[in-house]
């Protein structure tokens, strides 16, 4: 279900702004070989460990874990670098740190098979500390054995009783023969001894025809190319998990990207008929906002844009409670596929269209947990920043910006990604301020940069500010290579908050530059 929404910005000036991010450290991390070059590969998620003051970051494509030691968040510094081996365990897709109590202490990492030749695995390890952190890892159970292929997100219930873990189930080729796995959630129960039970979530095709659930691809007569699409496709087999995210009382969201849509699944229930709940997030009117929507002119230039709507397709979601309520924020990142279709089914009897649908609701959106309504959405609050007089030089030479080659000028994909997502909005963290007031912060997943928002009893929610690192008027590469922040963020795939050791940090993970990103978040005096 989705409803109007029911706040709007009055404006997007921080004149006036309560919080603000202060730039910390900022960390380059090494590859297998301990190489800190641009694009290698070895970061893209994480996830932190309070006790013992340890950020597990785990990289790709390098097939590397760092352990970095955050006892003094001013000074964060690599305490170890875990390597993987792609035959032995494959390439890491996500990690999760839970602390139980006794026996219920895990680090959580989940791999995925080289070209995904092969089901997946979770590793549930012994969580290191600082007379570890130079060991071995160890086992505290079984692998565990997935019925799917690319375990891109886990989460776990505050217990540490359960974990969840989705997979998307992209396409690929298994043997040089094309698949199109459906996506997959599965639950993880670490039991007796060595033993995790392991449980598949069903997906059922009514359920996600009776809630409207998006459906990419229909059956199709042909596909250019030399791997067609099968001639059959359903909506499960069209479902694509993207996240998942567990609240404090044990409600998991899965959050389908593609489909354009959130389903629940409520993990203290125990009933054997119980089952995810879908929720199609329906659609944007842009006749409403302004967004700028072509890049020839390479300029910010905003306009509304009746007759066209967009799909939400959040990246990320985080929950928080409010007035006694849980409410969810999602970053509404967008998502398009690109096949070549020679001939699909469409009504030859129609002329014209209704309206156009682009991707991405270029912002983030306040759903209320337990009917999820809608009862937010940022609007154009995330581009209309750059015309508001208080964005920097810099900043606006970075609007909507694509990241390029590594050789390319941060400058020279200004404006590429307007007539797609625009500022692509891919992570979201909430910080837990008070209990009147949270803090989002929402990360360009582009060129990078932070966006800063206060939400209070209401919800009521007000823009604080945005902060961008680096320096435009050189290449990715010259800027990474140089010493200090210059080559900024590029590609933020994950943001985390967390209060410890007497300070409110935030961290950006960005893919790209393979680096740390730390931000102290203040409030104003």
């Amino acid at each position: 279900m989705y409803s109007a929404l029911v706040l709007l910005l009055a404006t997007v000036s921080p004149a006036w702004s309560v919080f603000r991010l202060e730039p910390g450290a900022f960390m380059k991390l090494p590859d297998q070989l301990g190489r800190t070059t641009f694009d290698n590969g070895a970061a893209n998620k994480a996830d932190y460990d309070a006790e013992e003051n340890f950020l597990y970051v785990i990289g790709y494509r390098a097939d590397v874990m760092h352990v970095v030691n955050m006892a003094d968040p001013a000074n964060p510094s690599l305490a170890a670098t875990k390597t993987f081996n792609k035959v032995n365990e494959g390439l890491p897709d996500s990690v999760k740190v839970c602390r139980g109590g006794i026996n219920r202490d895990f680090l959580a990492v989940s791999f995925e098979a080289p070209k995904q030749t092969e089901h997946a695995h979770v590793h549930l390890y012994e969580l290191l500390t600082p007379a570890t952190v130079n060991n071995d890892l160890v086992h505290l159970k079984d692998v565990v054995t997935l019925d799917s292929y690319d375990p891109k997100a886990m989460a776990w219930t505050p217990t540490c009783t359960q974990l969840v873990v989705i997979s998307e189930g992209d396409p690929h080729e298994v043997n040089g023969v094309f698949t199109d796995p459906p996506g997959d959630v599965e639950l993880l129960t670490p039991s007796f001894g060595y033993t995790v039970d392991r449980q598949s979530i069903p997906l059922h095709e009514d359920d996600l025809a009776t809630a409207g659930i998006r459906q990419v691809f229909h059956q199709c007569d042909s596909v250019t190319g030399s791997h067609p699409m099968p001639p059959q496709s359903s909506r499960k087999q069209d479902l694509e998990a993207k996240t998942v995210h567990v609240d404090q009382n044990s409600m998991a969201y899965i959050v389908f990207q593609e489909n354009n849509a959130i389903a629940k699944y409520d993990l203290t229930d125990f009933s054997p008929d119980r089952k995810l709940q879908f929720f199609d997030l329906g659609t944007k009117d842009w006749g409403n906002y302004a967004l700028d929507g072509a890049y020839e002119d390479q300029a910010v230039a905003l306009e509304e844009r009746p007759g066209l709507r967009s799909l939400y397709q959040p990246n990320s979601l985080v929950s928080f409670e409010l007035d006694g309520k849980t409410w969810l924020a999602t970053a509404d990142q967008g998502s398009i596929r690109r096949y070549t279709l020679a001939t699909c089914r469409y009504d030859e009897s129609v002329e014209g269209y209704d309206y156009v649908t682009a991707f991405g609701g270029r912002g983030f959106s306040i759903y209320d947990a337990d009917n999820m309504n809608r009862v937010y959405d940022s609007g154009d609050s995330l581009e209309r920043y750059f015309v508001s007089g208080s964005a920097s030089q810099a900043e606006e030479a970075m609007f909507n910006a694509k990241v390029g080659t590594a050789t390319s000028l941060q400058t020279s994909q200004r404006d590429r990604a307007s007539p797609e997502t625009g500022p692509t909005p891919s992570a979201i963290a909430v910080a837990d301020w008070s209990n009147s007031t949270k803090v989002l912060v929402i990360a360009n997943g582009l060129y990078g940069g932070l966006y800063v928002y206060s939400v209070n009893s209401g919800p009521s929610v007000n823009f604080e500010g945005y902060i961008r690192r680096g320096n435009p008027a050189v290449s990715w590469r010259d800027a990474y290579d140089a010493d200090g922040d210059g080559v900024g963020e590029p590609e933020i795939t994950d943001l985390l908050y967390f209060s410890d050791e007497g300070q409110s940090t935030v961290v950006a993970v960005s893919s790209k530059a393979a680096a740390l990103s730390f931000y102290r978040l203040v409030e104003n005096p």
